[in-house]
């Protein structure tokens, strides 16, 4: 029936679906129907209720609705930190997405706190040599490029791409992506 959990979980992809082709609006009324259906099936305090937070937060980031996102993300940070313990990659998804909504928030310093706490994480999980530990090196060196210090960034975009290499080669698109991190680095360093 319409109550099962499962239902939630089509919900969830619908909503995710919506995300892709930018419809935000519609992705949160999915979102939103996926989490209450979690909610009233398991409660407030399990994990699909904070990865259907995690999404309301995620998309309410793409619709500008700070606040609102701030506040979905922590609930379900806090769900996780209280499920999975505080080293946990649900956990660094939370860390970073707080990462990027101070980053659009042009908060620099809470930018860094958050995707450096999420790095810990990662490379607690991973080691440090891994794909999701160089997303994180990439997303700190991002705020410093932001931040007007292209040295700082530079050094990050370039452990973040000796990782990728290693796993993906040279030709792949998030290795040509960083390439040009670095190359706008430099030239801001040589401006």
């Amino acid at each position: 029936g319409d109550t099962h959990p499962d239902v939630a979980i089509y919900y969830n992809n619908i909503g995710y679906l919506y995300s892709l082709n930018d419809d935000t609006t519609s992705a949160l009324d999915y979102y939103r129907k996926a989490t209450e259906l979690w909610e009233s099936t398991y409660g407030k305090k399990h994990p699909a209720v904070a990865g259907g937070y995690f999404n309301i937060g995620y998309i309410l980031v793409d619709m500008r609705d700070y606040d609102s996102s701030r506040e979905y993300i922590n609930k379900a940070l806090t769900i996780y930190n209280t499920v999975f313990g505080e080293c946990h990659v649900s956990v660094s998804r939370c860390y970073d997405a707080l990462g990027s909504l101070n980053l659009s928030l042009v908060d620099y310093d809470s930018a860094l706190e958050y995707y450096n706490k999420s790095l810990s994480i990662k490379v607690s999980v991973y080691g440090e040599k891994h794909p999701n530990v160089a997303n994180s090196l990439n997303n700190i060196g991002s705020v410093y490029s932001r931040a007007a210090d292209p040295h700082r960034a530079l050094d990050y975009f370039q452990k973040a791409l000796d990782i990728m290499i290693s796993f993906v080669g040279e030709d792949h698109h998030i290795v040509k992506k960083l390439k040009s991190n670095i190359e706008a680095a430099k030239e801001k360093i040589n401006d």
